[in-house]
């Protein structure tokens, strides 16, 4: 047990204790930026969490033995049935750092029981009875600590918590009471402050730069585009973070409907480059409108993301950069004839290239549809946009020498400047195909100018001429529907990892990542999801999805006047998997009592 309460407080610790970065400027003229997160209380959170591990997910034992017990490490002193919060700060002085606002129950037990088994010591300051100054030789750690309001604020930086700062229990309670969220976010800014973050996310996106290094087997190539790949995240969360007006963010765990729910909206300061990007999204008519759906669908989907100058610089770069560390990864597999490699590599040139000449239409559309059948097969039908289609029939005649065991029959059918060709198997279709779209596993794609389509499943021809002909004759009209996206995770994930294992498909190979890289080797970024690493969430979550009738996710994303709004639906399925993902962690991971 002692090893756990070590475990957990360094953590404690390590978020309470972000480093900052040290510039010049003077304090009396800093506009920190404050990003205010919270939990409903400690009681409630502990009490959702026992509902989704114990109940839900039937891993009481789990939960009395290993987490109640960990969770408990914390609460000594807490006030558990206030809200608790963590403040990220971010200013040109001081840089990024974490306040925590924790309520008190017992300041005297806090700082003997919570702070010092962790070698935090707490001292008073001079005549300021509600000031104290933190130290942990052990922890290399220095802070402050102010009592407001039966708070313990609790910042790096001496000035976060000023004698006169407000109470946290009314930043609190203005983010989680109007919706009564379990857990949130928010944040408010103003245009005058603009200048100060972003100096202050300049170290921030220094910092983000500098965690990037080479990894001992990495060619240049890969390393280049791994570093433009986080060099345009830094510069899309600059502005993230500096041109947003109002952001807000939510999450309800609703025991009662047994599922969970999230939301956000955000606002982006008037005349900002941000502004412009949120007023475009979604202001276009789609051009899969007219694509049907069902309320049965096991995925639906459609995509209707403009794209502005910067985003179009970002992706030029990268399929600039990607070519090249693509045909490095093709020429390294070892599996492929000289003949496949050839044609892989000119499949990667041809379709970067469409990916290229598609910037001209400044916008990322897209649509998909898997549909049950009442044989209980599927059908699949998915479109994207293009800026000239029948490019693609160059890349549709190099898969049969690319990929061993395919043929093409190309212009099998046309309708007026539509072709249609069919992929077919030239040996025994793959059981997990059969078993989910039918014996034939034939793929049916059509070109044209204005986009590409695939189809399979039975009657997949005819299903494709009709839903082009319908999406040609039936223009839409602007929805301000940006992403919108349901799926049934039980049932097509399942199929995907059949489908996978049957094949020999390997993500991380895909990717070009390396699976036994040294944790050294890999970025910086990544080393949060170590506590997952040996965790066959596979063998525990896929089960438990595919006994559900309640497996479906849905995520809607939307604009009307400036005001950007995304939701998010959990069934029950989803949860009751993810708390035995969490059980099995617990197990695992946390070690003995």
């Amino acid at each position: 047990m002692h090893s756990l309460r070590l475990w957990l407080a360094v953590a404690f610790v390590v978020g309470a204790a972000h480093p900052g970065v040290t510039q010049s400027g003077n304090p009396a003229q800093l506009r920190p930026s404050r990003i205010v997160t919270g939990i409903r209380s400690p009681a409630q959170l502990l009490e959702e969490l026992q509902w989704l591990i114990g109940e839900v997910a039937g891993e009481q034992k789990t939960w009395n033995e290993k987490l109640i017990p960990a969770f408990e490490v914390f609460l000594i002193g807490v006030d558990s049935k206030r809200p608790l919060g963590v403040d990220f700060v971010f200013d040109r002085t001081n840089g990024s750092r974490s306040q925590w606002q924790v309520p008190l129950e017992s300041l005297n037990d806090f700082r003997a029981e919570n702070l010092e088994p962790i070698d935090i010591q707490s001292r008073r300051v001079g005549s300021d009875r509600t000031l104290y100054q933190l130290t942990s030789t052990t922890l290399d750690y220095k802070g402050w600590m102010r009592i407001v309001d039966n708070y313990a604020s609790i910042s790096t930086v001496k000035e976060d918590v000023p004698a006169d700062m407000p109470s946290p229990r009314k930043a609190l309670d203005e983010l989680l009471n109007p919706k009564g969220y379990s857990a949130g976010l928010y944040t408010r800014n103003d245009a005058d402050g603009m200048s100060d973050r972003r100096e202050a996310f300049a170290k921030i996106r220094e910092n983000m730069l500098a965690s990037v290094t080479r990894r001992p087997t990495e060619t240049r190539e890969a390393f280049e585009l791994r570093q433009a790949v986080v060099r345009h995240q830094a510069l899309r969360l600059e502005r993230l973070f500096v041109e947003t007006e109002s952001l807000t963010a939510g999450w309800i765990t609703d025991r009662t409907r047994r599922e969970s729910r999230g939301e956000l909206t955000l606002t982006a300061l008037a005349g900002t480059e941000l502004a412009g990007v949120v007023s475009l999204l979604g202001a276009n008519p789609s051009y899969f409108a007219a694509v049907p759906t069902t309320d049965n669908a096991v995925v639906t989907g459609r995509l209707n993301f403009p794209v502005d100058d910067r985003l179009q610089l970002q992706v030029d770069e990268f399929f600039r950069l990607a070519g090249p560390v693509w045909k490095q990864r093709i020429d390294g597999d070892k599996s492929l004839t000289a003949a496949q490699k050839t044609a892989r590599k000119q499949v990667v040139d041809l379709l970067f290239e469409m990916i290229q000449e598609g910037g001209t239409l400044r916008v990322l559309e897209a649509c998909i549809e898997i549909t049950p059948t009442a044989d209980g097969l599927h059908q699949l039908l998915c479109g994207i946009r293009t800026a000239d289609g029948t490019k693609a029939i160059e890349i549709l005649k190099l898969i049969p020498q690319a990929v061993e065991g395919f043929a093409l029959e190309t212009n099998v059918d046309a309708v007026d400047d539509v072709a249609f060709h069919r992929l077919k198997f030239t040996e025994q279709v793959p059981e997990s195909l059969k078993s989910f779209y039918g014996e034939s596993g034939d793929a049916y794609i059509a070109t044209y100018k204005e986009a590409v389509w695939i189809a399979g499943g039975a009657d997949a021809l005819e299903r494709l001429k009709a839903t082009i002909a319908l999406v040609r004759s039936t223009p839409g009209e602007p929805t301000g529907e940006v992403l919108i996206g349901k799926a049934r995770l039980g049932i097509i994930l399942t199929h995907l990892d059949h489908l996978a294992v049957e094949t020999g498909f390997d993500l991380d190979q895909f990717l070009g990542r390396d699976p036994a890289a040294a944790p050294e080797d890999n970025d910086k970024t990544r080393r949060g999801g170590a506590l997952l690493t040996g965790i066959d969430w596979r063998g525990i979550a896929l089960p438990t999805l595919r006994k559900s009738e309640e497996d479906r996710l849905t995520i809607e994303v939307r604009q009307h006047q400036g005001v950007l709004s995304a939701h998010t639906h959990v069934q029950v399925g989803i949860l009751q998997a993810a708390g035995k993902v969490i059980a099995k962690v617990a197990t695992d991971k946390l070690g003995e009592q």
